[in-house]
């Protein structure tokens, strides 16, 4: 292999060229720190007219805030000037002609030349890999805090509620030997309350696993209504479930979504409540109940499509819709499916 020696005149187009069409922005000063030299990259990055460059006090490329810092550290450098990064006080950036900023990586190199030396700062627009990072670092928090709901909601489900569950039982066995009907209604009341706070429980997990696999289900759906609702109504519905939902099967599962949201988008539009519940239980029978403490449904929807919809979805599954209203006591729709 034969190299093709170059002659100075070369070297010095070679070496011109390379500066000018370098992929980072070169600004060279001199010992006063004045821009004598900048090219094509670094006229790109602050915005300037090429020829503006020349004279202008370097510290024009910086924001106004550090300037004065800026001078007394590149004071420091031209004493004892060698070929470093630029350390900075705190994050590095750049400041355009129209005002505003950018991140940069600026690395520093003296040189000597016949009119005295001069200094070489390689400017690198870091936006996009700090824009990277960030993303990455987005990713990695969401990973871990989908991990750590994954792990509450299975000590919830294998330690919590099979304890409350053993109690509840323990309870239920101890019912029947008790002669005192006070001590027995109290008693039933206590486990009834067990029985809520499991479905309760059991409601958060699904609500904790709502990004993951696990919560990807029909209960997740029905979670995703209830939160998109929330803005509307001014709070979020209560939810529960009881039984397989997430084993129920078309057309099941898309009627109950509707139903859930047609239901609850009335309560928001129109019941003017301060709380409202969703409970979806599905064992041999689906029963789905929209609850809210409203002022009711006016006529429009009463007698307009939006209950026609609700009856609609009932029919196709083969069931009945009932909607009850009590003064001073809200809004209730319940639909109830068999399920062979």
């Amino acid at each position: 292999m034969s190299f093709h020696a170059l002659d100075v005149t070369d070297l010095e187009e070679v070496a011109a060229a390379v500066v000018v069409d370098a992929p980072d922005g070169i600004v060279v000063v001199d010992a006063a720190g004045q821009i004598v030299l900048v090219n094509r990259r670094a006229v790109e990055l602050f915005g300037h007219p090429s020829e503006a460059f020349l004279g202008m006090s370097v510290e024009h490329l910086v924001p106004e805030a550090d300037r004065a810092r800026h001078v007394t550290d590149r004071e420091a450098y031209t004493a004892d000037a060698v070929r470093r990064p630029m350390r900075g006080y705190g994050a590095l950036n750049g400041v355009r002609a129209d005002g505003t900023q950018f991140p940069v990586e600026i690395s520093l190199s003296p040189i000597d030349t016949l009119g005295g030396p001069l200094y070489v700062a390689i400017v690198r627009d870091v936006s996009a890999r700090l824009r990277a990072e960030a993303r990455v670092e987005a990713t990695d928090r969401e990973l871990e805090l989908t991990s750590e709901r994954e792990r509450i909601a299975r000590d919830l489900h294998d330690t919590i509620i099979q304890e409350l569950f053993a109690t509840g039982m323990s309870l239920q066995a101890i019912v029947g030997r008790v002669e005192d009907d006070v001590v027995g209604k109290r008693l039933m009341g206590a486990i009834d309350a067990l029985d809520d706070s499991i479905r309760r429980i059991r409601t958060v997990i699904f609500g904790l696993s709502a990004h993951s696999a696990w919560g990807r289900g029909l209960r997740g759906e029905i979670l995703k209504v209830a939160k998109d609702e929330a803005p509307a109504l001014g709070f979020e519905p209560a939810v529960t479930f009881e039984g397989t939902v997430d084993a129920l099967e078309e057309p099941h599962a898309s009627h109950v979504v509707g139903l859930i949201r047609e239901a609850i988008s009335n309560t928001a539009r129109h019941a003017r409540s301060s709380a409202a519940s969703i409970a979806v239980t599905v064992t041999d029978e689906l029963v789905v109940i929209v609850a809210d403490n409203g002022v009711g449904f006016p006529d429009s929807v009463m007698e307009g499509n939006g209950l026609r919809n609700l009856r609609k979805r009932a029919e196709e599954l083969g069931g009945t819709l009932e909607l009850e209203h009590t003064e001073g006591e809200g809004t209730v729709v319940e639909l109830r499916s068999p399920l062979d």
